[in-house]
């Protein structure tokens, strides 16, 4: 009996991820540029100086993001991502942050009372702007090349809104507010928030905007791996 998983792709003219995917033989690694090695690009670079705005701002302007996120398309890449940030889920959760130049939330989430106020969106409702951006790169795209989405694992996410910033904080900094949902019968606080929430964002971006495939980041990995942590 064979149980092994079929992934179906719509007909691509560069179909070396697809059959990655699949486990069928291909001729060479598929590669493709992400936004952090982006800043390795002149133009990329250039268009960025001309335009002057925060990073968050670039982020909301879909026009704008289209024609960042097609930019590796010219290095002959066999797959284009969309061009965002694996925090941007957290805006319509309540959680607002701004680049300085590394992202900064502007309330973290500290206390029970700030974990109440957080809600779980309708991505195809409050990420509006994201799914915009997915059918205009596939429309441009015409099927040449796999439409790549991405967003933070819940963890991740969780993390960085109790930490409020980056670089990764101590472990034993950020947990006790997880004890202390855990304890007032909050089931997991921000790790159960955004665990729903990112279920919710694959599920209506993968039906509705077709990014085929779509991948959470988990930064933190290393923190939630130790003992402490895996009572989340």
């Amino acid at each position: 009996m064979n149980n092994k998983r079929v992934f179906y792709f719509p007909k691509l003219k560069n179909d070396l991820i697809p059959r990655v995917f699949n486990r069928q033989p291909v001729e060479r690694v598929p590669v493709w540029l992400m936004r952090q090695a982006g800043r390795c690009d002149p133009e990329y670079r250039r268009l960025r100086e001309e335009d002057g705005r925060s990073l968050e701002d670039v982020f909301r302007d879909v026009d704008f993001s289209i024609r960042i996120s097609l930019l590796p398309r010219r290095f002959g890449v066999d797959a284009i991502i969309m061009f965002q940030d694996i925090l941007t889920p957290l805006e319509p959760m309540g959680a607002v942050f701004q680049f300085k130049p590394g992202p900064v939330l502007e309330h973290p989430i500290t206390s029970l009372d700030s974990v109440h106020q957080l809600k779980i969106p309708e991505p195809a409702r409050d990420l509006k702007s994201v799914g915009r951006i997915l059918n205009g790169l596939k429309t441009e795209l015409e099927g040449s090349l796999p439409l790549l989405g991405f967003a933070g694992a819940p963890v991740t996410l969780a993390l960085f809104m109790i930490a409020g910033k980056s670089p990764n904080p101590k472990v034993s900094e950020i947990l006790p507010l997880q004890s202390q949902c855990r304890n007032n019968s909050m089931k997991n606080g921000p790790f159960h928030a955004t665990n729903e929430f990112s279920k919710i964002l694959i599920r209506t971006f993968r039906l509705s905007f077709l990014p085929k495939n779509f991948q959470t980041l988990n930064s933190w990995l290393p923190a939630v791996l130790q003992p402490s942590a895996l009572e989340m």
